[in-house]
């Protein structure tokens, strides 16, 4: 395979609007030509050739809420659903400590969240 060729494939996916997937696609291409080439079935990862060839990911934002009355609706619908008594409990604590949930776990005791699935994060 040759770079063409793969720059061929990636455009194909990236044509779908897809441009997340063609990087991602690259990145696992590369993963399995690093690995070809140091058990001899290959002699050279060609993905770094196509740096820069593909379209960025323009990221976007969510806006902040600023307006009053729309921070007092959107706490009056935190404060009225109907789920799980977890959910409900994290949807009552978040506003009061205003950091995201990435940011949050962290703090916490990892026995607490193993169950979750997110033990090791840091």
């Amino acid at each position: 395979m040759t770079p063409p060729q793969l720059l061929a494939v990636l455009r194909r996916v990236e044509a779908r609007g897809a441009i997340e997937s063609a990087h991602r696609i690259k990145q696992v291409t590369g993963q399995v030509f690093r690995y070809a080439v140091a058990t001899g079935r290959a002699k050279r990862d060609i993905t770094p050739d196509l740096k820069g060839a593909l379209a960025t990911h323009k990221t976007q934002h969510f806006p902040a809420i600023t307006d009053p009355a729309k921070v007092g609706k959107l706490l009056q619908m935190l404060d009225s659903y109907e789920g799980t008594s977890t959910v409900r409990a994290a949807l009552k604590f978040v506003p009061l400590v205003f950091v995201r949930p990435d940011r949050l776990l962290p703090s916490l005791d990892a026995s607490q969240y193993k169950h979750y699935g997110r033990a090791g994060v840091s």
